[in-house]
């Protein structure tokens, strides 16, 4: 039968995902702390970048402004000594203590208070200054000279070049590093640390947690789908993609089918598996002659040629927004139920001829008496028509032959429609369902019957109306059910509890109900007997059930009524009261066919209305 899976919740395959999404997971923390630091770096950074910014600029307006204030010093002091460039520069840079010196219109030297300034002139502008502005050059080679360079018109003939210092020391370490952005760059990398113990209590931590309660229950839900897929040993189970191919399979369908999922799932389509289980079997269903198919239903033959008959379903896989993603199929062997239905209908056709045969065997005293009655009648025409042909052989003689021999006729086919009524119905039953009237059912076993009941003291009466519409049922069937009726019907209105001298049976038949469907015909089937208390009326229809004394009745008659017109589709009910009488009411579905052809029955057997 192939593989076989064992539904546990231990699936390999899941611990794998587990391992996978713990990897996933220290990825996810990792990517946290890395985009956490870049964010952090950022921010620090741009802390670090604005407050070197904002020190720089903040260093060179100070420089600046204090360029101008001595440039302005300066040229006070040159109009209060009349002009005297040089001595106005020299008494500025001694009273501030800043290098100075005067520059030609074409950037040389022209006076300075520190030799230096000549030598460091080329590495501060690199060509002779003749613009004006401040030049900012912090730096140790400079030594006295680091600072503001700053360049300011003085004169027709000179400017002003001064040097504001600013010793590197002064602003750090680094150059322009201030105290402050060197504790937001120690603040980065502390955070960078705390993120790092942060992350794995934060983060890594319950979401390891998390990976494990959601493959836990991963793994348990799919647990259940297989054990769903493969609880049961008949529901197979088949699942395709849009192509077609098997994508699901289950433990029922590799049991039916015969074939292992390794042998389909992702290998095969739907179409293959179908050819695969449509040819000739090699073994057949027993019964397979008497097994009806159902709608849904068709045989299929396994790997080793046994045949099934399964009931299949089939349904689409769609999404949200209705695209087809392929197709569910399922399918129940039903192969064991139809074939106990088939032994089954064996079974009660032949409980039906043996009850068939009980009536005829009950009938066989009347039916005796009836056919009694016309052969002593052929035998006393036949005695009076030769005594009158030995004793006169006038033309008045031939008359009387002719019409005894008539009635000798009329004896013998009443004797032989006795006998074919008789016959018929101790055939073995063969059902055949069709549309017929009540009337011709009714009919037959009113005069196959009716004589016996009459010498009973019975009276019956029929009355159905010939506008009736046509019902689904099987003459042979319906026509068992109205004798197991009336015959119980004759036994209680012959029984000890009868008192009442006028015993009669009334049938008729009206439109009805079927299920609370107005598409039904009644048939009424009443007696004036005795009756029965509620206890005795819910019994009546129970296999084995009967009232009469022992080795009188099977108490299966009703019983086997009851299941035929169950099994026509339609229902079987009786009310009785005590002392007010019996009334069995048979309902059977209305057909479409039109009522051309069943007239309203002749009363037959007894006190006619």
């Amino acid at each position: 039968m192939g593989r076989r899976r064992q539904p546990t919740a231990e699936l390999p395959p899941q611990l794998g995902v587990k391992r996978s999404t713990m990897r996933g997971t220290r990825t996810i923390s990792v990517r946290f702390i890395l985009v956490a630091m870049a964010l952090n770096t950022l921010v620090g950074g741009s802390l670090v970048i604005y407050d070197v910014a904002d020190s720089i600029w903040a260093t060179q307006n100070f420089l600046k402004g204090n360029a101008d204030q001595v440039a302005d010093i300066c040229d006070r002091l040159r109009n209060d000594m009349r002009g005297n460039e040089r001595a106005a520069v020299a008494k500025t840079a001694e009273l501030t203590d800043y290098p100075m010196a005067l520059l030609t219109h074409d950037g040389r030297i022209a006076y300075s208070t520190d030799p230096a300034i000549a030598k460091h002139m080329p590495t501060i502008y690199q060509k002779p200054p003749t613009q004006y502005g401040n030049r900012f050059e912090i730096s140790d080679e400079l030594d006295q000279l680091s600072g503001a360079w700053a360049i300011r018109p003085f004169s027709k003939n000179h400017n002003l070049l001064l040097i504001v210092p600013r010793p590197p020391e002064e602003e750090g370490v680094l150059r322009y590093m201030t105290i402050a952005a060197g504790l937001v760059g120690i603040g980065v990398a502390l955070s960078f640390i705390a993120m790092l113990f942060a992350a794995n209590w934060m983060l890594q931590r319950p979401l390891n947690e998390l990976v494990g309660q959601l493959t836990g229950a991963l793994s348990r839900a799919l647990a259940f789908r297989t054990n769903l897929l493969d609880s049961s040993e008949a529901v197979g189970m088949l699942a395709t993609d849009d192509k077609g191919k098997i994508i699901v399979y289950n433990r029922a369908a590799e049991k039916v089918i015969g074939y292992s999922e390794d042998e389909v799932v992702n290998r095969i389509n739907v179409d293959d598996l179908r050819e695969m289980t449509h040819r000739p079997p090699k073994k057949e269903i027993p019964l397979r002659s008497l097994i009806q198919l159902s709608e849904g239903e068709e045989f299929l033959v396994d790997r080793e040629g046994r045949e099934h008959l399964v009931e299949i379903n089939t349904s689409t896989i769609m999404d949200e927004e209705e695209n087809t993603l392929g197709q569910l199929i399922i399918f129940i062997d039903v192969t064991q139920r139809k074939r106990l239905e088939a032994e089954l209908q064996i079974n009660e056709l032949q409980l039906v001829q043996s009850a068939k045969m009980a009536s005829v065997g009950e009938m066989a005293t009347g039916v005796a008496h009836e056919l009694n009655q016309p052969l002593n009648n052929i035998g006393l025409l036949c005695s009076r028509i030769s005594k009158r042909i030995n004793n006169d052989d006038s033309p008045e003689t031939g008359e009387f032959v002719k019409d005894k021999m008539a009635k000798i006729q009329g004896q013998v086919r009443r004797a032989s429609k006795i006998i074919n009524q008789l016959r018929v119905f101790g055939r073995p039953s063969k059902t055949s369902i069709g549309a017929i009237g009540f009337g011709g059912p009714v009919n037959n076993v009113v005069d196959l019957l009716g004589e016996q009941f009459k010498q009973s003291g019975i009276y019956i009466s029929v009355n159905i109306p010939s506008d009736l519409p046509l019902v689904e049922a099987d003459e042979s069937q319906l026509e068992q059910v109205i004798i197991n009726i009336l015959n119980n019907a004759r036994d209680a209105l012959l029984g000890p509890e009868m008192k009442r001298g006028d015993r009669q049976i009334t049938i008729h038949a009206e439109r009805g109900k079927l299920r609370d469907k107005d598409n039904g015909v009644c048939l009424h089937l009443a007696d004036n007997g005795p009756g029965m208390d509620e206890d005795l009326e819910s019994k009546v229809f129970q296999p084995f059930f009967t009232t009469k004394e022992v080795g009188k009745g099977t108490g299966l008659g009703l019983s086997i009524s009851y299941s035929l017109i169950r099994g026509l589709g339609g229902t079987l009910e009786v009310v009785s009261k005590r002392d007010e009488g019996t009334t069995f009411t048979i309902t059977l579905r209305q057909t479409n066919v039109a009522n051309e052809s069943v007239a309203a029955p002749p009363v037959l057997g007894g006190r006619h209305e």
